[in-house]
């Protein structure tokens, strides 16, 4: 017979931030879970309800678990292009869907939108990642519904709290930041470097007891134990709770920058880079920095036919932040990494400034094939002074044997000379990526151990 404990659905963590694990949801976390959420919803019999993300993802098929169970008739589409959004909300009268930050932007950046009837819509539930405020004032203003932000993981059967239609209020700049409040039978405790729980509007790890914590990763006990200690499942994310009870969401703790001994999450800058009239897209990370260990860096997708300078966008965002949390540098690109879900992936984005360069692939990689250049080179000098002493054809052949064979000579010893450079470089690289990762565990995570 089915028991509550038993695994319902086995979902995929998203791997933005390592290998992605299988989270075991089981029949207990949806009984829980699905009556409560689907009438904040607003799912119901009959509710045309658009489910757009990829379906090994909890926000993908768990939303469309969360429509089949209220009997709304959901509306599935193959991938996210925002074109097509729009026009089947258009001709389904879509009421409700649920989006990613980055699909909200994408549909604002989309031409059709300013042709496309949305009236039919009811709610926009929205969450994922952190959305900057003013992406979600953009959007405020061109949806004509209410929207719902949503906080959860796949570890958590998707929502834990929410920030209704109601606190949704551009007059209240600061509750937009927020994800809301726990939703019922969800309790939540911001834990700090000494495992301690911290004081109102404190930042540290967010932890969360609730029926809808999963019943662990497959096959993978000891990642289990570090993130389900006792009743309480440790997030990963970074955030505070207000003295009202409402959650902020920072970062994820791994994506934290320390730079200079203080903590900067990326969050938090690039929500103020984001407002800039130039700047379509933006992800923060940290770099190799010899007088701070880590540097911020902006990484900015400008908006076609606009253009703007590292220099402008510091100071933009100098009057919106402190001044240590400012980016040193800015870097631009034509578009940001993401995973199928919406999610910037910054370990691709860091792998160009924690060791990989422009040059063409065989020679980013050079201090791999040390030891065959090496022997490249012992080869070629050993052929080069054969010729000089055996061959002479009188016909010049000599000479030109000692010619080719110097000149490859001196390439290769070029060659080797940037691999021994390229090998020094990149240990200290290693180094420097080393003590990094136990900076940040020092910082933030290290009492992840001691349960």
């Amino acid at each position: 017979p089915v028991k509550p404990a038993d695994t319902a659905v086995q979902f995929y963590t998203s791997g933005t931030t390592g290998l992605p694990k299988g989270a075991e949801l089981t029949n207990a976390n949806f009984a829980w879970m699905l009556p409560l959420w689907t009438r904040s919803w607003l799912l119901g019999p009959g509710v045309p309800n658009l489910v757009c993300l990829p379906m090994f993802h909890i926000g993908g098929a768990g939303w469309g678990i969360a429509g089949l169970f209220s009997g709304a008739e959901n509306h599935v589409v193959r991938e996210f292009v925002p074109a097509q959004i729009l026009e089947t909300i258009h001709r389904e009268r879509v009421q409700v869907m649920l989006l990613v930050p980055a699909m909200i932007l994408f549909l604002l950046q989309a031409p059709e939108i300013r042709e496309t009837d949305l009236s039919s819509l009811r709610l926009i539930v929205y969450g994922a990642a952190p959305i900057p405020a003013e992406l979600l004032k953009q959007a405020m203003g061109v949806f004509p519904c209410g929207f719902q932000q949503v906080y959860g993981l796949t570890e958590t059967t998707g929502a834990i709290t929410l920030l209704p239609p109601a606190d949704h209020d551009p007059s209240d700049p600061k509750k937009l930041l927020s994800c809301g409040y726990a939703q019922e039978g969800v309790e939540l405790r911001i834990v700090g470097e000494d495992g301690m729980d911290m004081p109102a509007n404190q930042v540290g790890e967010i932890a969360v007891r609730s029926p809808q914590v999963m019943g662990g990763y497959w096959r993978l006990p000891e990642a289990t134990a570090r993130a389900v200690r006792g009743d309480w499942f440790f997030t990963g994310d970074a955030g505070y709770l207000d003295d009202k009870g409402y959650l902020y969401i920072y970062d994820r703790v791994k994506d934290m920058i320390v730079s200079g001994g203080e903590n900067i999450y990326p969050a938090e800058v690039e929500s103020a880079l984001f407002g800039h009239p130039s700047v379509a897209d933006v992800a923060v990370i940290g770099v190799p920095d010899e007088r701070w260990g880590e540097a911020v860096k902006a990484v900015v997708v400008r908006k076609p036919g606009t253009e703007t300078s590292p220099a402008e966008l510091i100071n933009w965002a100098r009057e919106r932040i402190a001044g240590y949390k400012l980016p040193k540098s800015v870097d631009f690109i034509d578009a940001l990494p993401r995973n199928p879900t919406g999610k910037i992936l910054k370990r691709e984005l860091r792998k160009t400034y924690w060791g990989e360069n422009s040059f063409p692939l065989i020679l980013q990689n050079v201090h791999r094939y040390f030891m065959w250049i090496a022997l490249l080179f012992i080869a070629l000098l050993a052929y080069d002074v054969w010729v000089a002493m055996w061959f002479d054809d009188g016909a010049g052949g000599h000479q030109f044997g000692i010619g080719l064979g110097t000149l490859v000579l001196a390439l290769n010893v070029v060659l080797l000379i940037y691999a021994l450079c390229k090998l020094r470089d990149k240990r200290e690289i290693d180094k420097k990526r080393k003590e990094n990762d136990k900076r940040v565990r020092d910082h933030q995570y290290d009492y992840f151990r001691t349960g």
